[in-house]
């Protein structure tokens, strides 16, 4: 099995999406325009995630963000696009939005920690947990973005014994890692079983 890379490294100036890309994505997803926990349905929380607490505001790292997934077919086109400002993944077949899910995306800080922006594609390089000993942290169902196993789309952080670790999978919808895109554990799951290899990712505001 290949694992990813641990990392505690400066990340690379990238291309950033370009403004065509976003308007396509906006007109294609007008909830899109939504604020943080408006959802796509007009509910409250990331689309049906009804695990949007009414009392702690904490998203359900235990549930799937937006109802039932999709089916996805071979020879589908499929494009994810993450929005860093609204904490939301997208997936599109075409320009049709099939699911929104949740995410936390990096930390933009001195340590370099953000997320790059750009389109970059899906890699061969998944698997359905890790460990990095330098950052004390793991994660369950990864699939490479960039780098073959540095920059990653995968669940809430784990730690050595593949457990929750909870203080983290509580930032879920906001910024909160070292640059990877974290996501529900069934998110996660069905990201790492349906997204193609070579699919698009775009990732920008």
């Amino acid at each position: 099995m290949n694992f990813p890379m641990s990392r505690s490294w400066k990340k690379a100036s990238l291309t950033v999406v370009t403004l065509g890309v976003a308007a396509a994505i906006a007109m294609a997803n007008p909830a899109a325009s939504t604020p943080v926990g408006a959802g796509s349905s007009g509910t409250t929380g990331f689309g049906r995630n009804a695990a949007l607490s009414q009392t702690s505001g904490h998203i359900n790292w235990l549930v799937p963000s937006d109802g039932p997934y999709p089916t996805i077919h071979k020879g589908d086109d499929i494009a994810i696009y993450v929005s860093i400002s609204r904490q939301r993944v997208t997936i599109f077949r075409g320009m049709q939005v099939i699911y929104t899910m949740v995410a936390s995306t990096g930390i933009d800080d001195a340590n370099g920690d953000g997320t790059p922006h750009g389109t970059f594609y899906i890699q061969r390089q998944r698997g359905t947990f890790f460990y990095a000993p330098g950052e004390k942290e793991g994660a369950r169902y990864w699939v490479s973005w960039l780098h073959h196993g540095e920059y990653l789309f995968h669940s809430v952080p784990v730690d050595r014994e593949n457990h929750i670790i909870v203080s983290e999978a509580m930032k879920l919808g906001h910024e909160a890692s070292h640059g990877c895109v974290r996501l529900t554990v069934p998110d996660a799951h069905w990201f790492y079983q349906n997204i193609p290899y070579h699919a698009r990712v775009m990732i920008g505001e």
